[in-house]
């Protein structure tokens, strides 16, 4: 499973934030926090540092992060199911992301 955002946080559950990636912003490239392994213990560990008013970056020895990047692909041994903004996009054995600045105004 691979989380790419350019934000933080990257999303809320009720009021709590949730942050795979706290250094993202709309003034930097791309972030990625991604798991090797899918387990529960791995998972239940990593949704403890993610969610709510945590300082840091996640740790784990099945995490992937990267920070600022303009591109990267992520590749998969199989097809897998990829979704882009909660739409479903079909399964796909890579995907290419691609920072793209002042694509978008965002007002607040």
């Amino acid at each position: 499973m691979a989380i790419v955002s350019n934000t933080s946080p990257w999303t809320y559950a009720g009021t709590r934030p949730i942050n795979p990636t706290p250094w993202a912003g709309f003034e930097t490239g791309l972030d990625m926090l991604g798991l090797r392994n899918m387990s529960l213990p791995t998972v239940l560990a990593l949704a403890r540092q993610i969610i709510g008013e945590h300082r840091g970056l996640p740790r784990g020895k099945h995490l992937v992060q990267i920070h600022d990047e303009a591109e990267f692909t992520l590749h998969a041994s199989r097809p897998v199911a990829f979704q882009l903004d909660g739409d479903y996009l079909g399964e796909h054995e890579w995907v290419i992301f691609r920072a793209i600045p002042d694509a978008l105004q965002v007002l607040v």
